[in-house]
């Protein structure tokens, strides 16, 4: 009996290793090795509140590592790119500022689709590692337009992946693990058929526990957020930022941002492609000192090389209850922010050939 058992287990084992060999991905030239980490086919059910309203939804990250169902890399011709605020993971997919810019587009009977990659902790210095090491494995990946959301994430300089840095720097903008055994489970997961299958069913067919329970500002919790609230404007921060002189920090901070801003712009331009440049503000608008000068240095870039810019620090006014926390907006601010920055947008898609 025991020797019965010994054989077929060894057959199981050799019918599983040659389904592996022939089907899975571990010759792919574009297969994603150890990258993207627990970005793709993931999926998580959240039970949140917004403004007294309850939602049940789930997070979906599809196979090609982007929020929401799947679609072929190739009909993914506008992409929004940002950090958690353009993630948005505790928000219902439709009340997120893409699903809402999306939803701008179904109303004005305009046939396309903007996919969102944003992933939480993104800096641009992590959008630079997806266009090295991300979107170059999506084949016939051909987006004609890209929307930038930056500038809170990129208040502080960010610079490699080394593992002796990792305290220092989001892992999410490595995509990598750091940790040598995580590096080889991620490298199994991202290349075993047997995994993908396994995770596809369970992604489409089972449901997930219910993982957070949230009240997102039900004005319960709320006080303490908008506290003594001041919102400072642009034209507020321009007076407080500027009547003390750059610290050689801020000035070095300043130079790097643009620097990977142009090393951006060039991958965009290998995709033959153009971009839009949307600044950020918080809840209190622009108090942080490190906020307004990123914004100040996308803006200066944007302006000096003609790229498409929606300076949301300089128009937007958000108020109580349009944020959460101090960086991530309500139903009600993504509702704001997506008609500040909505009609450029929609403007630019009307007069791209797609």
């Amino acid at each position: 009996m025991k020797k019965i058992i010994f054989i077929n287990s060894l057959i199981f084992i050799f019918l599983l290793f040659l389904i592996e060999i022939f089907f899975g991905y571990w010759f792919d030239p574009n297969n994603f090795g150890i990258l993207m980490k627990k970005q793709r086919l993931h999926k998580s059910e959240y039970k949140v509140k917004f403004e007294g309203k309850e939602y049940q939804h789930f997070y979906k990250r599809n196979f090609y590592g982007f929020r929401g169902d799947d679609v072929d890399p190739k009909f993914k011709k506008i992409i929004f790119i940002g950090g958690s605020t353009g993630n948005q993971r505790f928000t219902p997919e439709e009340f997120t500022i893409v699903g809402q810019l999306n939803t701008k587009l179904r109303n004005n009977d305009i046939d396309q689709r903007i996919f969102n990659a944003s992933m939480d902790g993104k800096s641009t210095f992590g959008i630079i590692n997806d266009f090295k090491f991300w979107f170059p494995k999506l084949e016939e990946f051909q987006p004609k337009l890209f929307i930038f959301y930056i500038g809170l994430n990129d208040k502080f300089y960010r610079g490699n992946c080394k593992l002796d840095d990792k305290k220092k720097f989001d892992s999410n903008d490595c995509q990598i693990s750091f940790d040598l055994k995580n590096r080889v489970i991620d490298y199994v997961k991202n290349n075993s058929i047997t995994y993908y299958l396994l995770k596809k069913v369970k992604y489409k067919y089972f449901d997930s526990e219910i993982k957070l329970r949230y009240d997102f500002f039900g004005y319960e919790n709320s006080d303490k957020l908008y506290e003594n609230f001041n919102y400072i404007d642009y034209k507020k921060a321009s007076k407080i930022h500027n009547s003390k002189l750059k610290s050689e920090q801020e000035i070095f901070i300043e130079i790097e941002l643009k620097k990977r801003l142009k090393k951006i712009s060039e991958f965009v331009e290998k995709y033959n492609s153009e971009a839009i440049y949307i600044t950020q503000v918080q809840h209190d608008g622009l108090s942080n000192r490190p906020l307004y000068f990123a914004n100040e240095a996308i803006k200066e870039f944007s302006r000096e090389n003609g790229y498409i810019l929606i300076p949301l620090d300089e128009i937007a006014k958000m108020q109580k209850g349009d944020f959460y926390d101090p960086w991530h907006t309500t139903i009600a601010g993504s509702s704001k922010i997506t008609s500040y920055i909505g009609d450029v947008i929609i403007n630019k898609i009307l007069n791209t050939s797609f």
